[in-house]
């Protein structure tokens, strides 16, 4: 038994070590922490930020594709259909958003 924990031990600091911040391919900076988990689709990351945006990240090189601004902080998950992005806010509202351009296809009350 000792010698299996040895030998996943290893294996897991095997692993970390060969990570570095030379796979790092980009990084995008918001005004708010990051709590919510991404969602990709239609070659973007998605994600809500404590600032109250979504932002969509281009994947291939980092950069804003759009955002869109929410009356309060977003700590969701967003999830990604059929070219709609649909995420929770603080503000009470679900919102759908078009996944290409970021505009606003319905936002819905929540209780």
């Amino acid at each position: 038994m000792k010698n299996i924990l040895v030998f996943l031990l290893c294996s897991i600091l095997l692993a970390l070590a060969s990570c570095s911040t030379a796979d790092l391919l980009w990084k995008y900076r918001t005004d708010g922490a990051v709590m919510s988990g991404p969602a990709t689709g239609a070659g973007a990351v998605y994600f809500g930020s404590y600032d109250k945006y979504i932002y969509a990240v281009n994947i291939h090189d980092g950069s804003l594709k759009w955002k869109y601004k929410t009356e309060r902080l977003i700590d969701s998950s967003p999830a990604f259909s059929k070219g709609i992005l649909y995420i929770g806010s603080w503000d009470g509202h679900l919102y759908a958003i078009d996944a290409e351009s970021g505009t606003l296809k319905w936002k819905f009350k929540t209780g």
